[in-house]
């Protein structure tokens, strides 16, 4: 039997994200002896385990439908397929995984507080490392996350409304000289250059009326449209960034069979989206995400990832792929939802009932058996 050997002498510039995922990766395919489907099958191990972490903090923190946590996380075929390969997906995955566990217990003062923080700085560092974007689309909702935790241990009601509005501005100027300081240290990571990259890609993967194989070979391109190359025009493309991130390609978009699974799956998520939004009113929604950190966490991350993808990709192929960190987050933070419009209802059912039952005693009125 002939085994498929991986060639170690690869070179790539020094201080790149190739360069750092090869010495990243160097150790594990020396493991699997430098064997391709042993080396295949480290890599999908580790991003299993990072994985796992994930829904072990969703399932401690929603134990009543951990089930659905389960298929969120570990069951979503793009998620199952992409990230378990000799890929940058699969060690972001599986560190991603491990930064939100130990996050999680952070903000539960579990465990050594030291470790939690060097656990979580040194996932951060090689998620930073291999793919910037996730990292600094991850920021803002950690940042979100720390500051709703703060804030629900103000017992204060008035001190509590009062000081979230300064939390949130302390939180909103952090991130952007965050991200400015990013952009000093090196040009790659500045807003300009973010920019000018999606338009790049956009450019290259996409001309209007003139998308075949036969001019660019870019036969699963998309485009979100003109926009001016500034902040404000980028801001203004959000929407359709997050729309074609979670919900595209449809169908009618699909040109082969990776891109039909990928349409099924994208229709699936639309609908069960819909569902969750429209079914249980907007509004309602908005007060559930403001009532629960860890939620508001999930949706933040999750909505600015499938921008920062969809802004930048232009290329179905490449987007399924480049997504699957954002989806675990979204589709349980759907599931979350629709759990605690259930609970309240239930809580409104048992409440009608016990008053009902407390009325009844009160009057001294004997109810029938089938009215109880």
């Amino acid at each position: 039997m002939n085994f498929i050997e991986l060639d170690l002498n690869i070179r790539h510039p020094f201080g790149t994200t190739e360069w750092f995922t090869e010495k990243l990766i160097s150790p594990i395919v020396l493991l699997g002896f430098k064997n391709y489907f042993a080396t295949t099958l480290l890599m999908a191990l580790f991003s299993f385990i990072g994985i796992w972490h994930l829904f072990l903090t969703l399932a401690r923190r929603y134990p009543q439908i951990s089930a659905k946590m389960a298929f969120s996380v570990l069951f979503i075929p793009s998620v199952f397929f992409w990230g378990s390969g000799i890929m940058k997906d699969s060690i972001v995955m599986g560190f991603l995984g491990l930064i939100i566990y130990y996050a999680d217990k952070l903000s539960r003062r579990e465990g050594r507080a030291i470790l939690n923080g060097l656990m979580i700085a040194l996932s951060s560092y090689v998620v930073f490392n291999v793919k910037s974007y996730v990292i600094m689309s991850l920021l803002p909702a950690l940042v979100l996350w720390l500051v709703m935790n703060y804030r629900t241990r103000i017992r204060n009601n008035f001190i509590r409304k009062s000081v979230l509005p300064v939390l949130l501005l302390a939180s909103v100027i952090s991130v952007v000289y965050t991200v400015q300081f990013l952009g000093t240290l090196n040009e790659k990571y500045s807003v300009d250059s973010f920019l000018e990259t999606a338009q790049g890609m956009q450019s290259w993967h996409y001309v209007e009326g003139s998308n075949s194989s036969t001019d660019h070979g870019r036969g699963s391109s998309y485009t979100l449209g003109e926009y001016e190359p500034t902040l404000a025009g980028a801001a203004s493309m959000f929407l359709p960034a997050v729309n074609v991130t979670l919900f595209r390609p449809y169908f009618w978009e699909a040109k082969n069979i990776m891109m039909v699974a990928a349409a099924l799956e994208s229709s699936i998520i639309l609908l069960y989206s819909f569902f969750i939004f429209l079914g249980l009113g907007f509004f309602k929604v908005l007060r559930l995400i403001n009532e629960d950190a860890f939620l508001l966490m999930s949706l933040s991350f999750a909505l600015l990832f499938a921008f920062a993808v969809g802004f930048s990709s232009y290329n179905f192929g490449a987007l399924v792929r480049y997504k699957i960190p954002c989806i675990p987050f979204y589709l349980s933070a759907l599931f979350i939802l629709q759990f605690k419009v259930q609970s309240i209802k239930e809580e409104k059912r048992r409440r009608a009932s016990y008053l009902r039952e407390k009325a009844r005693k009160a009057s001294g009125v004997k109810m029938p058996s089938v009215y109880r």
